[in-house]
């Protein structure tokens, strides 16, 4: 079934107004009528919900109740995502909120063969966001994930609260490194898993010429756990994927009874 936030939206208790890009997909893309079902996300909260009528470009809602049940992880993910070529941070972005990405970080890494244009970036985070939106509307997620920019994996990492857990999977040439399941294992369980908060957890991919030696050096003095994803080489727009699916399968957040 069809979600949608409603962020923006002019939305009260029982009935909800739906205008501008959501109007179009939902009338225009996905041809719906007075009486199809759906369901919205408002405040964080899902709830069923049906078309009851349109009157010119806004569409009325009726909201019938709220959906108890959580799509979320209690693990946020957060994504430090070197610049890529093309369009390849794309196909990253929707990947990874399909998944359960929370945040994604975009930095120009020493090795970023792309820049991004300072008169560009608006528009790009704003294209950026709308690829997470959608992907997390497509996987019935409550929350919208947030992509934002940052001029160097330093800005990017003092972006972070400090009880986040970084993760930097490198590919060392010359020492051998954990796996990803040691370093978490390692780690006793995720902190706080116990109880009270659940601190949230980075991870660092470089773009297609991966971390450069002086950003490698920067991550150990700032105690991120350097590790292995295996002997196989990832390309940059598939490592954020595995990564992420990886935590999410080590602390049990894939579902099952």
């Amino acid at each position: 079934m069809q979600r949608y936030f409603l962020d923006g939206e002019t939305s009260e208790a029982d009935t909800a107004v739906v205008v501008g890009a959501n109007y179009h997909h939902m009338i225009h893309v996905m041809r719906m009528q007075p009486g199809d079902p759906l369901e919205v996300v408002r405040d964080g909260r899902a709830y069923r919900a049906t078309l009851w009528r349109i009157v010119g470009d806004q569409a009325h809602l009726a909201i019938i109740e709220e959906i108890a049940v959580s799509t979320e992880s209690t693990i946020p993910l957060i994504l430090l995502q070197g610049l890529p070529k093309g369009d390849k941070i794309d196909l990253i972005v929707r990947q990874t909120c399909e998944i359960g990405v929370s945040r994604i970080i975009v930095y120009e890494g020493e090795r970023s063969v792309a820049v991004l244009p300072p008169g560009k970036r608006a528009d790009r985070k704003t294209r950026w966001n709308r690829i997470a939106r959608e992907a997390a509307e497509l996987a019935h997620r409550t929350l919208q994930p947030e992509v934002t920019i940052a001029d160097s994996l330093a800005a990017a990492c003092g972006s972070l609260a400090a009880e986040t857990w970084l993760l930097a999977p490198y590919e060392s040439q010359t020492s051998a490194l954990p796996s990803l399941k040691q370093v978490l294992r390692g780690h006793g369980g995720h902190p706080g898993a116990a109880g009270g908060g659940t601190p949230p957890i980075a991870f660092v991919v470089g773009p297609e010429g991966g971390l450069a030696d002086s950003e490698v050096e920067w991550l150990k003095e700032c105690g991120a756990a350097l590790l292995t994803l295996g002997p196989r080489i990832l390309r940059t727009e598939t490592a954020g994927a595995v990564v992420a699916a990886a935590v999410l399968y080590e602390f049990d957040q894939l579902g099952g009874i």
